[in-house]
């Protein structure tokens, strides 16, 4: 309370005596102020000390020398309320006495910690190595028996898997569910291994939307738009990273060297790089299958004279995306290095009947959108969306560059994943 207010001259009253003479309502009606407004400043010039009363304009009493604002023992100690919720810091405190000096209340304002929420989600992101340890290194290595070919790279490319996508058949024309993705891939890999090259290598690639959905909300991370699934999301985790490493299992009997490729997508962006993490950790201690650890929405690798490079494909039209391939500073020493450069997009896979759509000659790459085995779903339905479903596979010479490719449609793969000559992952 200032000096003056409402018209009055507190200072001088307190100077005077006349604080001290007369009660809070006698005061109040003297000076056609009300009882509270008398009442606190009668408090504010009372000496805790002593009882003096004396003015705004000094910090001490000029009878005991007491220090306005401390209590009658001289100590500044606030009692705080211990009550304030986890993730939240006092932000204002006001604390008021009685004319004997006591703390008779307190105003607690607290406000949310920024610094305590950004401690909570880093503990969270320091304990995901601990929770993952005991996967660390589960699969033990494999010494590898069999015929290779060491100018040779397999490059199996996943389109757009789509784990957990729930589609109605009746509505759509495709049955698609968490068992029919795992049954698929299985499947169509089984075949395509089966009648493969003896490569000394293998990739891997997962081109994103290895996930429909990035978590139990069910709708697409930077969108919102609502998603149709068919289980929880961790359900469909557990299905993903066993499909995986079940694959891996029969590349492993085919191929000498394996290299997974995880990309996130635009349906799983934050789901993405935990799986590969989880991956990463299963195979450690295999020294023959080794996880792409390159960070950011594209990966690449060199093949002889071939730069592959994998990229969802969204973001970025297809000229677009060989462009910011051309100038990524990680990519561009490569370049000179190699003879041509071919990139991998997945995304599109509802657009066009043909599913291994190539873009030739954009900025010295050859730009192609891989084929999905996943159906049809309401979304593509309503749009009148159509496409081939199948995986390929293709081959890359270190001297001679693309060596030919194979394919495996969605029904020979299903095909084969309950055929008895399919090989056992």
């Amino acid at each position: 309370m200032s000096g003056k207010h409402k018209g009055i001259d507190w200072d001088t009253l307190a100077e005077s005596g006349q604080l001290d003479e007369l009660g809070t309502r006698p005061l109040a009606r003297k000076l056609g102020v009300s009882p509270k407004t008398a009442r606190r400043a009668r408090q504010a010039r009372e000496c805790v000390s002593c009882g003096a009363s004396y003015s705004l304009q000094r910090p001490t009493c000029r009878v005991c020398g007491h220090q306005r604002g401390r209590p009658a023992d001289g100590t500044c100690e606030r009692p705080i309320r211990e009550d304030i919720q986890p993730g939240h810091r006092l932000k204002r405190l006001s604390t008021y006495y009685n004319k004997d000096g006591e703390v008779s209340g307190q105003w607690v304002i607290a406000t949310e910690d920024k610094d305590a929420r950004e401690a909570y989600i880093q503990g969270l992101l320091d304990s995901i190595p601990a929770f993952l340890e005991p996967l660390r290194g589960a699969i033990p290595p494999e010494p590898f028996i069999g015929e290779r070919e060491d100018d040779t790279l397999a490059a199996y490319v996943w389109g757009d898997p789509h784990f957990g996508l729930h589609t109605w058949a009746e509505e759509t024309g495709d049955k698609w569910d968490l068992s029919t993705a795992v049954d698929a891939h299985l499947g169509a890999m089984g075949s395509l291994i089966a009648g493969a090259k003896p490569a000394q290598t293998a990739v891997l690639a997962l081109m994103g939307d290895n996930t429909h959905a990035d978590n139990n909300k069910a709708r697409t991370p930077r969108n919102g738009h609502p998603l149709d699934v068919s289980a929880r999301h961790a359900e469909t985790g557990w299905a993903l990273n066993t499909t995986v490493k079940e694959t891996v299992a029969m590349l492993r009997r085919k191929h000498e060297r394996v290299l997974l490729f995880i990309l996130g997508g635009n349906h799983d962006e934050a789901t993405s790089p935990y799986f590969e993490m989880a991956i990463h950790n299963a195979f450690e201690d295999e020294p023959r299958v080794e996880v792409n650890r390159q960070r950011g929405a594209m990966k690449w690798m060199t093949w002889g004279n071939e730069l592959l490079v994998f990229h969802h494909g969204h973001g970025m039209k297809p000229p677009e995306i060989a462009a910011a391939v051309a100038a990524d500073p990680r990519v561009r020493p490569l370049f000179g290095k190699t003879k041509h450069t071919h990139v991998y997009l997945g995304h599109v896979h509802h657009k066009e009947l043909t599913k291994h759509m190539v873009y030739k000659g954009v900025a010295g790459c050859t730009v192609e959108h891989v084929g999905s085995l996943v159906g049809r779903d309401a979304h593509t339905e309503l749009h009148g969306y159509n496409s081939i479903r199948s995986m390929k596979l293709d081959y890359w010479h270190r001297e001679q560059g693309y060596d030919g490719t194979h394919v495996c449609g969605f029904t020979r793969g299903m095909a084969s994943r309950f055929s008895a000559s399919a090989p056992a992952p």
